[in-house]
């Protein structure tokens, strides 16, 4: 059976895997260093940012890491999903689904107006998931890196 629930400090292991498994998809890394700071972000309240890991019999499968963002715009809270990620090995098992909806559950509890993510405009396999869950927007997205 799927449990999904909030980090805790004993599953840096099993979410370290997963997330480097992560980075690997989109070819980047992090230093230990890097992944600890992150980690280190789940459990301080300032960051607000937040991970949810999915398990399958107490093996971790499946990660989300959402963060809440002010939308002025609309005088409201939205949530910002930034990582989402399903061990290759369980896909195609509604993991995905289940992790998405954990966040909206989090956020009708919190009186959050909107869950955005954006996705690789290659990533295909993505986007037949979240097509049958959310609407895609018309909005395009730029980096400004700043030196």
């Amino acid at each position: 059976m799927l449990t999904i629930r909030s980090a805790e400090q004993g599953d840096f292991q099993g979410w370290s895997q997963l997330y480097k498994q992560y980075l690997d998809f989109y070819h980047t890394t992090l230093s230990e260093e890097q992944l600890l700071t992150l980690w280190d972000w789940f459990f301080d309240d300032e960051k607000k940012i937040h991970c949810f890991i999915a398990f399958l019999k107490e093996h971790p499968v499946g990660l989300v890491h959402f963060r809440e963002f002010l939308r002025p715009i609309k005088a409201s809270i939205g949530l910002f999903m930034d990582d989402l990620f399903v061990d290759s090995s369980y896909r195609g098992q509604g993991v995905a689904q289940k992790l998405i909806k954990s966040i909206e559950d989090f956020a009708s509890q919190k009186n959050i107006s909107v869950v955005r993510w954006i996705t690789a405009d290659n990533n295909q396999h993505a986007m037949k998931v979240y097509d049958k869950l959310a609407s895609k927007t018309k909005w395009v997205t730029y980096d400004l890196i700043v030196s």
